[in-house]
């Protein structure tokens, strides 16, 4: 008994941070862009991160990189789905990534195409007029508005492209 009672103090206290992080680093400064400024500010970055994949050299740590950042994305687009009806599916990301055989160059059109996908869904949520009040689960963050989880897909793959060299 004291044990479950701890570990729902736990699971409340990782709640309460997991939205507070939430709120400070992607719901409010989300509110400063549109969905369509987000499309069209994922496609300039998406640009710049293939420019950047494709400069750098092949090698084991940049295709490990490039494959977490693409499985991460394409995770997201499942939840960006969401906000146009699909059904929401609670899951990891592990089975979004690409497969492990994919060579460097293989790796990079995957790159490309999951970024024009998430682009055109979040084209998609602009034109469908989804309210701010909707909201999809992230696994961690708690619930996200559809301009959160663009601002997480775009901060995730900014941040995590920096390492590929």
């Amino acid at each position: 008994m004291v044990r479950k009672l701890e570990r729902s103090i736990s699971m409340t206290i990782k709640s309460i941070i997991a939205g507070a992080i939430a709120s400070l680093i992607l719901e409010r400064p989300a509110r400063k862009k549109t969905v369509a400024e987000f499309a069209a500010s994922l496609e300039e970055a998406g640009r710049a991160i293939a420019a950047r994949a494709a400069k750098a050299a092949d090698t084991p740590g940049n295709r490990e990189q490039l494959a977490h950042i693409a499985g991460i994305e394409r995770w997201g687009q499942q939840r960006l789905r969401v906000f146009l009806g699909e059904a929401y599916v609670q899951d990891e990301y592990d089975g979004y990534r690409p497969a492990a055989d994919l060579n460097y160059a293989q790796l990079q059109d995957f790159f490309r195409a999951t970024r024009e996908e998430t682009v055109q869904l979040a084209r998609r949520i602009a034109a469908a007029k989804v309210p701010d009040a909707a909201t999809v689960s992230h696994n961690f963050m708690g619930k996200l508005s559809a301009r959160a989880w663009l601002r997480y897909l775009e901060i995730h793959a900014n941040t995590e492209s920096k390492r590929i060299r």
